[in-house]
């Protein structure tokens, strides 16, 4: 019964034991490294035309709606965010892909700003702070 015990106790005290991280071996990292260098001949060039093409897009939206700036990082943030170039751990699965942005902001900062955005936005938040 003792060593029951004993093996119980053991047990439970391992579980939440730290335990080293087991690194890939050099081939599986030289394979993703390659391929994501590889991968990077394609996905770069491609990533920065959709930025370009957001980034002007998002000026020409911005200029038409009176100069708002939420008109235009509504092209600037999903097409010029995201990744410009795929590393090892993106091809092995540990980070996530991202070709388009999204770190939206809740709303617009007021720096500099001499004007409210639409009144649809205005409504939403309470603007006089």
């Amino acid at each position: 019964m003792r060593k029951t015990i004993a093996g119980i106790l053991v047990a439970t005290s391992l579980v939440g034991a730290p335990v080293m991280a087991r690194a890939d071996g050099a081939g599986t990292e030289v394979a993703f490294s390659t391929l994501a260098a590889l991968s990077n001949i394609g996905y770069t060039p491609a990533k920065v035309v959709v930025a370009t093409v957001g980034l002007v897009t998002g000026a020409v939206a911005g200029f038409l709606n009176g100069g708002d700036t939420r008109a235009a990082y509504a092209f600037w943030v999903p097409m010029a965010g995201g990744r410009y170039f795929l590393t090892a751990d993106q091809i092995d699965g540990k980070i996530p892909v991202e070709f388009f942005g999204h770190d939206y902001a809740d709303r617009p900062g007021q720096y500099g700003r001499t004007h409210h955005g639409s009144a649809a936005y205005d409504a939403k938040y309470d603007m006089k702070r």
